[in-house]
């Protein structure tokens, strides 16, 4: 394993072979980073962590404590955004915000989660994302919500506390999904819905 110098690991952490552990990275207590995964500079992991092999964690990511990132996930990504000029050439827009995992989140293998573009991509507290699902830039998924494989969201979508999600979903961009929503497999939601129930 690679381990900055000014890495600070907490008590009982295992790093596994070949993995990178970027500059002023902070481990908490018993974190447990499998073989081959990138934590990079100025991330923090709460304590009771596990980051399961080949997982990639961006710059200045925020995991809480007892979190679970499964692997071939990548947390913190560069978002998909684009200005463009009036001969229609696509010029980058820099992502300077960050992933935040609240305590107790849950990823899936294969999951994308794109860092914000000035703010943060979030993900609350007891949340639990399956296999195979893409947030992208600013998105917000609420506190003990259960998103099932396949889901996806484009950016700036806000979703509220114990949302369900069947497999396959998506949601369009720049809506608020409110508190205790479901929505059934393979649904597009194409606004934002302000009622709790079932769709």
């Amino acid at each position: 394993a690679t381990v900055a110098k000014d890495a600070k690991l907490g008590e009982a952490c295992r790093i596994g072979p070949g993995a990178f552990i970027g500059a002023r990275v902070k481990l908490g207590k018993n974190v447990y980073v499998g073989a081959n995964s990138v934590i990079e500079d100025d991330s923090e992991i709460g304590d009771d962590c596990t980051i399961h092999p080949l997982v990639f964690i961006g710059t200045e990511t925020i995991v809480g404590r007892a979190c679970e990132i499964h692997p071939n996930t990548v947390v913190g990504k560069e978002g998909y955004g684009y200005g463009h000029d009036e001969k229609g050439n696509h010029i980058r827009i820099p992502h300077l915000g960050r992933v935040v995992l609240e305590d107790d989140v849950h990823i899936g293998g294969g999951c994308s989660i794109d860092r914000g573009t000035f703010g943060d991509t979030r993900i609350e507290r007891g949340a639990k994302l399956d296999n195979q699902i893409h947030l992208a830039h600013n998105c917000t998924i609420g506190r003990n919500s259960l998103v099932t494989a396949g889901f996806m969201s484009a950016g700036s979508t806000k979703i509220g506390a114990n949302f369900v999600s069947g497999g396959g979903a998506v949601t369009t961009g720049h809506i608020e999904i409110c508190v205790n929503v479901q929505i059934a497999g393979f649904s597009a939601v194409s606004k934002s819905l302000m009622t709790p129930g079932q769709y």
